[in-house]
């Protein structure tokens, strides 16, 4: 193949549109980009982005706990790929699951994607 990076800016241009669809109410095909993503991203970034994708969509349908866990086992080893935008999105979301949750979201979270990497 004469451009095998193609397959990478693709999917990280799918990770864009989950993340528009997220901002949109589209939650059904931000969902299946995010899992898409996180199943088979072509890079660290990629997965990362999926994951952190579910994350925040489990955190906007009321599922904090479902969210919590898959930062902290799904995003958390992936948080030297996070973009800085993922990341600030990310500090959000763990703020919302803190209002719900309380002292069950461990402290120190946000800080873990204060900075990130480059944008996406």
């Amino acid at each position: 193949e004469y451009f095998p990076s193609d397959r990478v800016w693709g999917q990280r241009a799918r990770a864009q549109l989950g993340f528009i669809y997220l901002r949109n109410h589209r939650w059904t095909e931000a969902e299946a980009i995010f899992n898409e993503l996180s199943a088979t991203g072509e890079d660290q970034s990629i997965k990362a982005s999926g994951f952190a994708g579910k994350a925040m969509l489990e955190s906007l349908r009321g599922r904090p706990e479902e969210s919590q866990r898959i930062i902290a086992f799904s995003v958390e080893p992936l948080r030297q790929s996070i973009s800085a935008d993922v990341g600030r999105m990310l500090q959000v979301t763990i703020a919302r699951n803190r209002k719900t949750l309380g002292d069950k979201v461990q402290q120190g979270y946000e800080e873990l994607f204060q900075g990130g990497g480059e944008s996406l």
